[in-house]
């Protein structure tokens, strides 16, 4: 929605929204990486790829910042500031989302090829 023209009230509306599904977000993908830290040994693989593996970049600079902390702070400085970061950072949100599918589907590929589980 952040991306069509819309009314004033409705974007600042939007942009708090927007704002607190970013948050969280953030404690769900912290969660999320805790959970597959401390989970099985596929788990523990998985985790790994994202923290210190080949796709650790990826994640923390496509995802966490690209994704979500700068648009978080766009969001913020237009609500505290007044300033409108216009559809940036909308964009932005999105191509985080795509990266972090692709990240998810690419490493889990990775992890399955590279783990030394074997199969039944």
């Amino acid at each position: 929605m952040l991306l069509v023209r819309l009314a004033e009230g409705e974007r600042r509306l939007l942009g708090r929204a927007d704002m607190l599904l970013i948050v969280s977000e953030l404690a769900l993908i912290g969660l999320w990486l805790v959970g597959l830290a401390t989970g099985s040994e596929a788990s523990r693989a998985a985790a790994g790829m994202l923290l210190g593996g080949p796709y650790t970049a990826a994640f923390w600079v496509m995802v966490v910042a690209v994704g979500l902390l700068v648009p978080l702070a766009a969001e913020w400085l237009e609500h505290r500031h007044g300033l409108v970061p216009g559809r940036g950072a909308a964009l932005l949100v999105l191509i985080g989302g795509f990266a972090l599918r692709w990240i998810i589907v690419v490493a889990g590929q990775h992890a399955g090829w590279t783990s030394p589980i074997a199969l039944p």
